[in-house]
């Protein structure tokens, strides 16, 4: 494809992505999708809330999905898929005491791996034994899981937040979550990154985001030329669906500037966080996602973030003028230019360190919510949760798994058939 034709296909569909007219059209044709299956009418509902373009519509669908009526024994097995035997996403924060009743801590991230736990035998047992705290993956969060599984559920849903929005969204889903102020993005262990002084990093510009078109790569290709020559930009990432590194650099090469960045694909962790920790900047392109841990890696890394103006991303709380800076994508070029200039007094692994925005800090916070609505509940607390942090699922923070993990894995497991995290069951 000629570069110009590549260039205003990429823009077109991206102009297309963010229209309002056209985002308005699409809310009415889910919106009025006509089924007798309730479960496909709340797909299409869900669908028309996340295209929705301002609170009015947002309300008014989750009204129409409320008045739904579903068979959940129906239900339940179409949501858990079949796959359901281990769930690794997931984190055994607190064992259950047998002889005291007091309930052990169960942690799982992302929709579809929660949704496995539908599948348990003895599900009424395991939300008796244990408190539950998932965390959601993206906002606005509207899903057919997201409004089910507190159905099915049979205890409380303790949720964590993407967005601030949530908060207030999550509950008007159901009655049956509990929400906890804290993200994904909240579970940064900071003894992963060793910053370097400014005058050592050798790297302008990082850009830490898997391929797909959401992440939009282009808005950093779209200026490139407009920055300094001696610049040295990194992106790191891995394909997201059919979206590789080979379509990601062709449209660097459609914009001219395949030769002005390197592309580190599938990088280990270790690296990631060494590729951070040597930039001057970092960068993120998304106008919409969920929290986005990508900005607080960066910024235990002591690298300030970008963000751009307006971004719908959880982790824009975070941004100030300690940390980091939002851009005007109209002028993002010089904006950079300024940006970069001004990180040098920035600090933003230290504001994040003394605002407890840590994996450390976050435990305590999530350790404290639950034995208070513990107690309120009357049920006891007596034991603390096992501090935690999340890099790619969530794993208990100490070097050394305690005693009691591996045999608290295998009680699940005969519970409920399912194998939580990574450890072995017989």
């Amino acid at each position: 494809m000629l570069p110009y034709l590549h260039r205003w296909k990429i823009s077109l569909s991206d102009k297309l992505r963010f229209s309002k007219i056209l985002r308005w059209a699409l809310f009415y044709k889910k919106a009025l999708f006509r089924s007798s299956d309730a479960l496909s009418k709340l797909e299409q509902l869900c669908a028309a809330a996340r295209l929705a373009i301002n609170e009015d519509q947002i309300k008014a669908t989750e009204s129409r999905i409320n008045a739904l009526e579903f068979d959940l024994d129906r239900i339940r097995p179409l949501l858990v898929g079949d796959d359901f035997e281990q769930i690794r996403k997931a984190a055994i924060l607190k064992p259950y005491n047998a002889e005291t009743g007091e309930p052990g801590v169960v942690f799982i991230s992302f929709e579809y791996e929660w949704a496995k736990l539908l599948g348990a035998r003895n599900l009424e047992a395991f939300s008796k034994q244990y408190l539950l705290v998932v965390s959601p993956t993206w906002t606005p969060p509207h899903s057919a899981v997201n409004c089910l599984f507190p159905q099915i559920f049979p205890a409380p849903v303790y949720c964590l937040i993407s967005n601030d929005t949530d908060l207030e969204t999550f509950p008007r889903l159901s009655d049956n979550y509990r929400m906890i102020d804290l993200f994904a993005s909240s579970w940064v262990d900071p003894g992963l990154f060793h910053p370097v002084p400014t005058s050592e990093k050798d790297i302008d510009l990082v850009m830490l985001a898997n391929f797909g078109a959401y992440k939009r790569h282009h808005a950093l290709f779209r200026v490139i030329a407009d920055l300094p020559k001696e610049w040295r930009i990194v992106l790191v990432g891995q394909p997201n669906g059919g979206r590789t590194s080979d379509v990601l650099l062709a449209e660097a090469a459609a914009f001219g500037v395949r030769d002005r960045i390197e592309l580190r694909e599938r990088v280990s962790d270790e690296e990631v966080c060494e590729l951070l920790c040597r930039a001057r900047i970092s960068l993120i392109c998304s106008r919409r996602e969920g929290s986005c841990v990508a900005v607080v890696e960066s910024m235990f890394a002591d690298t300030p973030t970008g963000l751009l103006n307006g971004a719908q991303i959880g982790s824009a709380r975070f941004i100030n003028s300690s940390t980091g800076a939002f851009l005007d994508e109209s002028n993002l070029g010089q904006e950079l230019v300024d940006f970069h200039q001004k990180a040098e007094s920035m600090s933003p692994r230290s504001w994040c360190l003394e605002n407890g925005l840590s994996a450390e800090g976050s435990s305590a916070k999530l350790n404290d919510f639950l034995a208070s609505d513990s107690k309120s509940r009357n049920l006891p607390w007596t034991s603390d949760i096992e501090p935690m942090h999340w890099r790619p699922n969530p794993i208990l923070s100490r070097e050394t798994d305690p005693e009691w993990l591996q045999g608290e894995t295998q009680r699940v497991f005969d519970l409920t058939g399912i194998r939580l995290g990574s450890q072995p069951v017989s």
